[in-house]
């Protein structure tokens, strides 16, 4: 059975893509929105801890409050309260106007329905292009190699996310300096590329738009 939201069909069948653009599959939480920054606040308000973004080493929070639940993460990531706070990353609001123009614009995030129905909302208004939801209540909370990405661009801050057939693989180096990274680089795929900002990867994505046979022949 499919994990994908059901939105997915609805976005599509708006005819929301453009198949002479060359597709673009971007994750949502920490690559375009500042996600973890929002939740770190929150968490340090709930607790009385004094913390920010920069003592963040883990996609759990753990660094951050030592006690948390994934059943508290997933709360903030529902609460409105998370998104009155969230917004852009700034330097993807520098360059998604470019981005929207050039290319076929697809965000892959992974999430719960409620989730869902509220970071829906929050595309919509900053940027109106399709999302594709994948449930985290599955074995493989990571895994987005259910959505086809061949032909396409795939860019993500967790490089377990990148286990797909995208043809291209971009990790999105943040504040998470670990061996993950390391990692990723040592796996040794020719397709994978890491980036430290928005800037550095539009430059890239610029080349790959302009040389396509980079892409058709991976």
């Amino acid at each position: 059975r499919s994990t994908l939201f059901p939105y997915t069909t609805l976005f599509r069948s708006r005819g929301y893509s453009n198949v002479s653009k060359l597709k673009l599959y971007l994750d949502c939480d920490d690559t375009i929105t500042n996600s973890s920054e929002t939740v770190v606040k929150i968490i340090c308000k709930r607790h009385g801890i004094n913390k920010t973004i920069k003592d963040l080493k883990d996609f759990e929070y753990k660094s951050i409050y030592k006690n948390i639940t994934t059943e508290e993460v997933i709360d903030i990531y529902e609460s409105d309260e998370f998104w009155e706070l969230v917004d852009l990353k700034d330097d993807f609001k520098s360059v998604k106007d470019q981005l929207k123009e050039l290319f076929d614009i697809n965000i892959v995030t992974c999430g719960t329905e409620v989730n869902f129905k509220k970071k829906k909302c929050f595309i919509d208004k900053h940027l109106d292009v399709p999302m594709i939801g994948i449930s985290i209540h599955k074995e493989k909370r990571f895994d987005k190699s259910e959505v086809d990405m061949l032909g396409g661009i795939q860019i993500d801050d967790n490089h377990k996310c990148l286990q797909t057939n995208a043809s291209i693989k971009v990790l999105l180096k943040d504040f998470r300096i670990n061996s993950l990274h390391k990692e990723f680089v040592e796996a040794g795929e020719e397709n994978m590329y890491v980036v430290r900002d928005w800037f550095e990867l539009l430059e890239l994505l610029k080349f790959f738009n302009t040389h396509k046979e980079f892409i058709e022949d991976v």
